[in-house]
């Protein structure tokens, strides 16, 4: 169908491809299929010429023209970037955690960007967006999603300039509700003053969104509670397409496990790393035990912590930082057991990863779990092994490094349909029949 004859729907997302952070994929998706549901997406984001391996690389300048590209049954404004005091001082500091100055300066930030659009770095999203909606008044749908979560202000002045915009407020995690998961658990009183202009600021700038959207039960109910807005969960998911041509790749020669992605503190990845030193000692001559963090180094302090839970077992350790998704996906498919590991007690998180491990069909180790969506997920696909402790951990493991061993392949029962669910395409269909009744 020419996208003459669908309707436009337009969407806000500061991260999309070319950039490689899981984030950008979730807008990819709604651009890539919509077309398929009557909508004809066009897409502002920001420039991505510069692969995001490190921090830093979030905070330099860009090309600074604004990029138009056509993709066939989407379009795409890549918006130059301009570089913040703050992102000239987080690249300049090697030692992010010590400069006080730096961290003072992006606290004033977030409390200067709910009173002026000059303090935030990227307010051409807004400028562009309501000269171009000024231009195209047959434009009547927009989604925002968030962080960073100042692009619901823009939404929000939007929707004030073209009163016939009817937009949804899509949250990849929640802003002020995390209080209830106790994000915000020993911060500084300042950060709490902080946090109740945002808190403010956030109630505010939804009031005028028809729809919020989240990526799990759990969230779309409490966000949706907190802003009195009608609430429907939009999963995350995987693209089937982007493993067609990794399907024959074969497996590594030894037992591989892989982690994709960062960690952050609340999870308890010692649980599993205590397990996996007692199997790698228990087959020593038998197989190489290894184990991969697939972007982990990301995250400086997370890596150092992983060296120092695998001190003494370098060999079997693998770190890298950022990679292109293509290799993270071969490193999956040729990986024999997949890992995931809970957000401590925090419920309502899934993390992109978790159905990229659902389109590879390789085992899934969930340790510890989250006795929540995790957990829901990885036994209603029937690929998932739960474990909570360090015993049950050294158990599933033996008994998948056994059968690997004697056959050199692991059984999994796959319930094929519970899989489909949690495709991008299934997910931007469930977004449509909302953008549906909004028209």
């Amino acid at each position: 169908m020419p996208h003459d004859h669908k309707t436009k729907v337009l969407i806000l997302s500061y991260f999309f491809p070319p950039c490689n952070i899981t984030s950008s994929q979730r807008a990819y998706s709604w651009a890539k299929y919509l077309g398929e549901f009557g909508y004809y997406p066009i897409v502002i984001t920001r420039n991505w010429e510069r692969a995001v391996r490190y921090p830093t690389d979030l905070h330099y300048n860009t090309y600074q023209t604004t990029i138009h590209q056509k993709f066939g049954t989407y379009e795409v404004f890549y918006l130059p970037y301009k570089q913040s005091l703050r992102d000239k001082l987080f690249i300049r500091d090697k030692k992010r955690s010590k400069n006080i100055f730096r961290k003072l300066l992006t606290l004033w930030e977030l409390i200067m960007q709910n009173y002026f659009d000059f303090s935030i770095p990227f307010n051409n999203f807004y400028h562009f967006a309501n000269e171009y909606l000024k231009k195209n008044k047959d434009i009547k749908l927009m989604i925002v999603t968030v962080n960073p979560y100042v692009m619901f202000k823009f939404a929000a002045k939007l929707k004030k300039q073209h009163p016939q915009i009817k937009w949804i407020a899509d949250y990849r995690d929640d802003w002020n509700t995390r209080k209830e998961s106790h994000w915000y658990n020993g911060f500084p009183l300042i950060k709490r003053f902080a946090a109740n202009i945002e808190r403010n600021s956030e109630l505010k700038w939804t009031a005028s969104s028809s729809l919020i959207t989240s990526v799990s039960e759990f969230n779309t109910e409490k966000i949706s509670r907190f802003l009195n807005k009608p609430g429907v969960t939009v999963y995350n998911g995987f693209i089937p397409e982007d493993f067609d041509s990794l399907k024959q790749i074969s497996d590594y020669d030894n037992f591989n496990i892989t982690f994709n992605g960062t960690i952050i503190e609340m999870q308890e990845i010692a649980i599993f790393i205590a397990a996996l030193k007692r199997i790698i000692d228990e087959y020593q001559g038998k197989t190489k035990v290894k184990i991969n963090f697939i972007g982990t180094g990301y995250d400086i302090y997370q890596e150092m912590k992983i060296k120092s839970l695998m001190e003494g077992y370098e060999k079997h350790l693998n770190i890298t930082h950022r990679i292109p998704r293509k290799k993270v996906l071969e490193v999956q498919m040729r990986s024999q057991v997949l890992l995931l590991v809970a957000y401590g007690h925090v419920k309502g998180i899934t993390g992109t990863k978790t159905f990229d491990y659902l389109a590879t069909g390789k085992p899934i180790i969930l340790c510890p779990s989250d006795n929540d969506i995790l957990e829901r997920i990885v036994k209603e696909t029937g690929q998932g092994i739960i474990c909570n402790n360090e015993h049950e951990a050294y158990i599933a493991l033996k008994q998948l490094i056994d059968e690997w061993l004697n056959n050199k392949s692991i059984k999994v029962s796959l319930n094929t349909k519970a899989i489909e669910f949690y495709t991008r395409k299934k997910q931007t269909e469930t977004l449509s029949k909302e953008l549906n009744k909004l028209i």
